[in-house]
């Protein structure tokens, strides 16, 4: 016998796109816009993962550069106002 569940096959399936489109939508920034720990958190993740997968996680390396530089950029402008680091 098969277990009843609320949520429709074809909506975690979409789930799972959506996920995936996301990915490279919001340039392997991870944002998971359901409540942890729901069957849509998880078929979501599953997207976002198969696609961070299927590039490398190479987007995700671009964000931490750039925020690498960032940080890089923003203390050396401290340094050209004579402060040792920024205010923030």
């Amino acid at each position: 016998m098969k277990a009843t569940n609320p949520i429709n096959e074809e909506a975690l399936v979409k789930l799972v796109e959506d996920g995936k489109r996301d990915y490279f939508l919001n340039k392997g920034k991870y944002k998971n816009p359901y409540s942890l720990g729901s069957i849509q958190f998880n078929d979501y993740e599953r997207g976002w993962m198969q696609s961070l997968k299927y590039d490398n996680g190479r987007l995700v390396q671009l964000l931490d550069e750039e925020a690498k530089t960032a940080q890089v950029k923003i203390n050396q402008y401290a340094l050209m106002k004579g402060r040792e680091k920024s205010r923030n």
